[in-house]
């Protein structure tokens, strides 16, 4: 019964370090799709908690200041703005592995393929 109940613990941790940063995405570009589990360790708190042309991204378990990349050639809309936590999976990389009508956009933590207008 405790090993239940530790495994449950663990996972709700590992689901709460995956959260994004309270603080607001503010600057341009988007955070590097993560392959896999990074460090549990949280170094920022949104972008501004960051230096000069680095954004605070997921690592797969915390949160770190990372290089930004540009998506070029992506299709015509804007991305909805998340609202709330999103799902921490990457479930596409590029407008062009989405729908047509959809675009690869962040929920919040990953990113989805999401309709846009």
């Amino acid at each position: 019964m405790k090993s239940g109940a530790i495994v449950l613990l663990l996972g709700l941790l590992a689901v709460w370090a995956q959260l994004p940063p309270t603080a607001a995405q503010m600057r341009p570009g988007a955070c590097p799709i993560i392959r896999g589990p990074g460090i549990c360790v949280e170094r920022c708190q949104g972008d501004n908690s960051c230096p000069p042309g680095r954004k605070c991204c997921s690592n797969g378990c915390g949160h770190v200041c990372m290089t930004p990349v540009t998506r070029l050639r992506g299709r015509p809309g804007v991305c909805p703005r998340p609202t709330g936590f999103g799902i921490c999976v990457e479930l596409c990389s590029s407008d062009a592995e989405c729908r047509r009508r959809q675009k690869c956009c962040s929920n919040g933590c990953g990113h989805v393929c999401t309709t846009v207008m």
